[in-house]
């Protein structure tokens, strides 16, 4: 949320379920229950990123945000938004108190007689795919499993009931987020339609192997071919579950931080840094002023409207600095974390990579995807795919190769994996090594680009005089 501007806004929620806090319940505790060992009442998605879980110790509360790793508290959650006066002193419209302080001039108010702009359109929808559902085996499970007769369609009307509510979800999600993202839901969303169509069309087969003994009797029962067909089930429910598992991937969707495969990674965090140092500067220039005046009366950051809101707030809490300690410490953390990520991507980009021949294939650096990949002359054995599988490569469709995330972290991976051994003998980290050498030695320091500055100036002719260059 922080990485993508947003504010934590109790309005953009809704109340899903409450339980009572049993003694020793961790959030971890609680996550687990909400993803693996669902209450029988509950029926919410996975808690996923972007879910607020808020717990009550007697009078006492504390909200706490699901993050990609773990939980972050999140205290304005319970109360009013914490940055609301400083945006009354720096925002330009009422619109724009919405946790964010990016200080936008108010649009241009139509002169009379002028036409009025249309309100933003809605985010495009995507046409929906809806993929085909068996209803010959729909209706042979009904069969084998029911007294009642089957109605023709119903299975395919359950289907497209479900990706309309995928849908619904995905046009959600598309409001909240920058429109860079909305591909990518639409494609969740039509590998989601595709896949449930998949395993809607497999339980169908499944059940219909086997009557249910009600229908068949129990003389002769095929025991072995019913146990067999159960097991058949079970993975297919935990196949489904996987799929519903999509939903949560589309409703998190853009709310995370600023990836490294993000082209424009470098500028997003480069405009996130100037938001975290203005709104440190703002905070410090109003405690600055209260300490000086002992008051905030006429202060030039603020409006006399947050003036008033400030002051309530500080007698509230028992008088002290308009802004506390803590949030310029969790400021300037941010501050810190987002500069180390800046250099640690410039680093990256800069750092030169190589692939190479191995045994059976070759490893390629795929710059534009940010992928390293690996390419086998015929498909793998099972043990090489689960090695893989092991240290984090997954399968690319789409490349057709195994993939990670290209950074110095992959290459000290595949340094451990033996069969990816370049043909040379030498180790992947090895061959980086030498590929950033000969670029260092390729491009000259700043020292001799100094000097050799400093030697074109000095062979540099001498100007002409200006009446030479005034002569006719």
């Amino acid at each position: 949320m922080q990485a993508a501007g947003l504010a934590v806004d109790p309005a953009n929620y809704d109340l899903i379920y409450t339980a009572p806090l049993t003694p020793g319940m961790s959030l971890e505790d609680i996550f687990t229950r909400f993803n693996i060992d669902r209450p029988a009442d509950f029926k919410g998605h996975s808690l996923s990123v972007s879910d607020v879980v808020v717990l009550r110790h007697g009078d006492r509360q504390e909200a706490h945000y699901c993050d990609d790793v773990g939980f972050q508290e999140v205290p304005e959650f319970l109360r009013e938004n914490p940055l609301r006066t400083a945006e009354l002193s720096t925002e330009q419209n009422e619109n724009m108190i919405d946790g964010i302080i990016n200080n936008t001039p108010p649009p241009e108010q139509p002169e009379a007689g002028e036409p009025v702009a249309a309100p933003p359109a809605e985010p495009p929808q995507a046409p929906v795919h809806y993929y085909t559902i068996n209803e010959d085996a729909a209706r042979r499970a009904k069969e084998a499993n029911s007294f009642y007769d089957y109605k023709p369609g119903s299975a395919t009307a359950e289907y497209r009931s479900m990706v309309d509510k995928a849908v619904e979800i995905a046009q959600r999600q598309k409001k909240r987020v920058d429109p860079e993202f909305h591909e990518k839901i639409d494609q969740l969303l039509d590998t989601y339609a595709r896949l449930l169509a998949q395993n809607m069309n497999k339980g169908y087969e499944i059940a219909a192997r086997v009557p249910s003994v009600m229908i068949a009797g129990p003389a002769n029962f095929p025991v072995k071919k019913k146990q067999k067909q159960l097991a058949a089930d079970d993975k297919n429910m935990e196949e489904w579950q996987h799929i519903q598992g999509l939903l949560d991937k589309i409703r998190s969707t853009g709310m995370g931080g600023i990836s490294a495969d993000d082209p424009n990674a470098l500028e997003k965090l480069q405009a996130k840094l100037e938001k975290l140092e203005a709104k440190q500067e703002m905070m410090k220039a109003v405690n600055a002023y209260y300490r000086k005046h002992k008051s905030l009366e006429g202060c030039p950051h603020l409006s006399q409207k947050s003036i008033g809101a400030f002051q309530s707030g500080m007698a509230e809490g028992g008088g002290g600095a308009p802004f506390l300690p803590w949030q310029l410490s969790n400021n300037n953390a941010n501050i810190r974390q987002v500069r180390s990520r800046i250099e640690q991507l410039t680093r990256q980009r800069e750092n030169a990579f190589v692939g190479w021949e191995f045994d059976g294939g070759t490893v390629e650096i795929n710059r534009e995807a940010n992928r390293l990949q690996i390419f086998f002359d015929g498909k793998p054995d099972e043990t090489t795919r689960n090695a893989l599988k092991e240290n984090g490569f997954r399968w690319s469709p789409k490349a057709e190769a195994w993939q990670r995330q290209l950074n110095d972290n992959t290459i000290w991976v595949v340094d451990r994996i033996s069969f990816l051994r370049p043909l040379s003998g030498e180790k992947p980290s090895e061959l980086q090594a030498k590929a950033r050498k000969a670029q260092r030695e390729e491009k000259p320091s700043i020292r001799a680009q100094l000097k050799a500055a400093k030697e074109g100036q000095q062979q540099k002719p001498p100007a002409k005089e200006k009446s030479q260059d005034l002569e006719v």
